[in-house]
């Protein structure tokens, strides 16, 4: 099936990339996966091709992809298998569009950082969608030593009342952070199932895959 699809996230997962978008006739999330179990994509095949030009995907790119079959989890329900047929690039959403694909939810998935995975598993939380294009409010990006000396990249801010510090995975963010202001409209995903602490409790991070 043959989409044209706003591009809101290229973002990082596990050295690869995690692809996420707007279609633009339902205004509902896809996230293009390379297996059923919602594997990352290689950079090498997140290109869109114009003319006769390959361009790295890039968000507010208009692009046409075609999608192959969904392949929902309970925690990310808007994965569909990547095909080999190339995207094409249409053109570069202009910001006054922006407006016309945000999202307005109560919160993000409720307060903190996370979600138990073992919540949705169970159907006590039911996840409609992972992934959120909201405008918020106090954006502040920053860096955060861990204990083990590795440098995470954060971003604290408000939204509808609500307080979030939350790690942030678009490659962008040393750009980003550079800036004396910040746009203040983010992409927020639900990650994949992750056991953390090691003793087989699994939760689902609420990451910033981009800053737009």
């Amino acid at each position: 099936m043959m989409s044209q699809v706003v591009i809101f996230a290229n973002s990082i997962k596990k050295q690869q990339r995690c692809i996420a978008g707007k279609r633009v006739d339902t205004k509902g999330w896809i996230r293009p996966v390379a297996s059923n179990d919602g594997a990352e994509i290689s950079a090498n095949r997140c290109l869109v091709k114009a003319d006769q030009r390959w361009l790295e995907t890039a968000p507010l790119q208009l692009v046409e992809m075609e999608l192959g079959n969904p392949v929902p989890l309970v925690n990310q329900p808007e994965n569909y298998l990547m095909t080999n047929k190339p995207w094409r690039y249409i053109r570069h959403l202009n910001s006054h569009e922006l407006g016309d694909y945000l999202d307005t939810p109560e919160s993000l998935w409720g307060s903190g950082a996370w979600i138990d995975y073992s919540d949705i598993e169970q159907g006590s939380l039911v996840i409609d969608k992972s992934l959120l294009l909201v405008k918020v409010e106090q954006l502040h990006l920053f860096y955060r030593e861990t204990s083990y000396g590795r440098v995470k990249r954060r971003a604290r801010f408000v939204y509808n009342h609500h307080n979030y510090d939350l790690p942030v995975t678009d490659p962008a963010f040393a750009q980003q952070v550079e800036q004396a202001t910040h746009h203040t409209i983010l992409c927020i995903s639900l990650g994949e199932k992750f056991d953390y602490y090691g003793d087989g409790n699994y939760s689902c991070f609420k990451i910033v895959a981009s800053i737009l």
